[in-house]
């Protein structure tokens, strides 16, 4: 029998599909195109049958009401027509009649039912290998990152953030610090995040960052171009999904011989600020939102002034209808800029949701402008996607 789970699981991946395909060359539509008509052949399937099966119980009950009917007219009619022999033999013979017209549709329709069963599995098991094929095809191959200490130029071995000095507001975390303590080829530069052990990029991978990875790597993909015209390179990069932004760390690494890729959800709460009130072993699920009225600038709302870059908020103002510029707000306590708004960031690790795999983004967009969405334990679920207000963030791994 065909599980419950599999009808809207082929509606999201028909629309996964139709999502993914918009933003595709016209050379890979027609991958798309052949999975996403798979997806609406297994459910028109499922459609006719559960037509079929409806069908039939109509026509049993109609049955089994003729039959009452009849039943009574021939009560009406039994004294005077025929003996009660005759009478009881007529009837019997319509209860079998009814009982055998009853069971061949039983019959039927289990038999329907298991033909759009063998159908439908063979069609899923079809889209699965289609969908794996042009998934497996699409990722960056054969670059696999160095662990452990750089092998070049040296890390400081003991680099300082410097004294973070707060300003007069009681609920504000913005700070005077002092310079990044590293900055890599691009012109990337990294703090230290002590209690995660590792640096994070002060600013989200930015258009001029991408472009250099795009140049060089012939299966990057381009659709981050449609928003990094002329006079864009330091904004971030978006149009890219899970696989662009962990191909582009891998990129990196081989590059350097460092070890960069996404950060996890973890250290993400430790950079944002809020990593010792949170639980280390909970999932990402459970402490989604769960540390209310803290964000990345401190306790106050609406935002103080140059917070950073959100959707209209009552009481707070920005310059951008758009992404901006990174570094265009304040930093946070680390000296880490746009840890909300502007554009979300994809974190490394996934989670196993009941019907699919799912990516977790931090950081709010410059479309977010709820309380509840821009909090520092906000964390969104989705699978992978290429919108324009998701991009990136790396760290380096000492």
């Amino acid at each position: 029998m065909i599980s419950p789970e599999i009808r809207p699981n082929l509606t999201f991946l028909r629309e996964d599909l139709l999502d993914e395909g918009k933003e595709r060359p016209e050379a890979e539509l027609v991958t798309y195109r052949h999975g996403y008509q798979l997806c609406g052949s297994i459910i028109a399937a499922l459609d006719e049958r559960d037509d079929f099966v409806a069908r039939a119980g109509l026509t049993i009950a109609k049955t089994a009401a003729d039959s009452k009917i009849t039943s009574q007219s021939l009560d009406s009619r039994r004294n005077y027509m025929m003996s009660w022999p005759q009478y009881k033999r007529e009837t019997d013979q319509r209860v079998e009649l009814l009982r055998q017209a009853t069971n061949n549709t039983a019959v039927e329709r289990e038999k329907s039912k298991l033909e759009w069963t063998q159908r439908a599995s063979s069609l899923r098991r079809e889209i699965d290998a289609q969908y794996a094929a042009f998934r497996n095809s699409l990722r960056m191959t054969g670059i696999a990152a160095k662990s452990g200490p750089p092998t070049d130029t040296a890390l400081p071995a003991k680099p300082t953030i410097g004294v973070a000095k707060k300003e007069a507001d009681p609920n504000s975390n913005w700070v005077n610090l002092s310079p990044p303590v590293f900055t890599n080829s691009l012109g990337m530069k990294f703090v230290l995040v002590p209690e995660a052990n590792v640096l994070f990029c002060i600013h989200e991978t930015r258009n001029s960052d991408y472009a250099v990875f795009a140049k060089q790597t012939s299966s990057a993909e381009m659709q981050w171009q449609d928003r990094a015209g002329d006079g864009k390179e330091q904004y971030p990069v978006v149009l890219v999904d899970w696989d662009d932004a962990h191909g582009f760390c891998e990129w990196l690494s081989k590059k350097e011989s460092r070890h960069y890729r996404l950060p996890t959800d973890r250290e993400w709460s430790v950079a944002v600020g809020i990593g010792q009130s949170e639980d280390p072993s909970a999932s990402p699920e459970a402490l989604d939102g769960r540390i209310q009225s803290v964000f990345p600038w401190g306790n106050s709302w609406p935002p103080p002034p140059n917070s950073g870059n959100f959707r209209e908020i009552p009481g707070y103002a920005d310059n951008w209808a758009a992404s901006a510029p990174v570094m265009s707000s304040k930093p946070n306590i680390l000296g880490i800029f746009d840890m909300e708004g502007n554009v979300a960031e994809w974190c490394e690790n996934t989670c196993a949701k009941p019907d699919a795999i799912e990516w977790i983004l931090r950081g709010g967009t410059w479309k977010t402008r709820s309380p509840s969405s821009l909090l520092s334990a906000n964390r969104a679920f989705t699978r992978q996607k290429k919108l324009d207000d998701i991009g990136f963030r790396c760290v380096l791994v000492q």
